[in-house]
C-alpha cells in the first residue's frame, strides 16, 4: 500500500500528485508500517561489472624500464630529485622520448645517463 492509497482508505481527498496537508502528514505519522513507497527497487542495470582477477588489461602500458629516484642539479647547486618525464609528463617507467627523459626546467645538470638536459 501506498501512502496516497492509505490516506484515502482513512478518508482524504488525495491526487495522484502534489504535496499532503498537514492533517495527512500527522496522519502518515501515527501509521505503523511500511508503505511501499518506502522501498526503493534495485537499480539492476547500475551493478558494477568487475573483471576477474588476474586478468591483464590489454591498454596498460609496458614499462621500459625499473623505478627509481633520479637527481638532478640546479643552478645554484641544490639537489633534486624527480621520477617524471617533462617532455611526454608520464613516469620515468613508461617514458619513451628519443634520447631519454626529460628532466624539469630548474635541473641544468644530471649526472645519470638516462636523463636528457635540453
Amino acid at each position: 500500500m501506498t501512502r496516497r492509497e492509505y490516506l484515502r482508505s482513512i478518508g482524504f481527498t488525495v491526487g495522484e500528485r502534489g504535496r499532503f496537508n498537514d492533517a495527512m502528514k500527522i496522519a502518515l505519522a501515527k501509521y505503523d508500517g511500511v508503505f511501499d513507497d518506502d522501498i526503493k527497487p534495485l537499480k539492476l542495470n547500475k551493478l558494477k561489472h568487475t573483471k576477474p582477477k588476474g586478468v591483464a588489461n590489454p591498454t596498460r602500458q609496458k614499462r621500459v624500464r625499473e623505478s627509481r629516484i633520479l637527481t638532478g642539479y640546479t643552478k645554484e647547486g641544490f639537489k633534486i630529485g624527480f621520477d617524471g618525464c617533462n617532455g611526454c609528463h608520464q613516469h620515468m617507467v613508461y617514458c619513451q622520448c628519443p634520447g631519454g627523459i626529460v628532466p624539469p626546467k630548474l635541473v641544468v645538470r644530471c649526472d645519470e645517463d638516462i636523463v636528457k638536459i635540453p
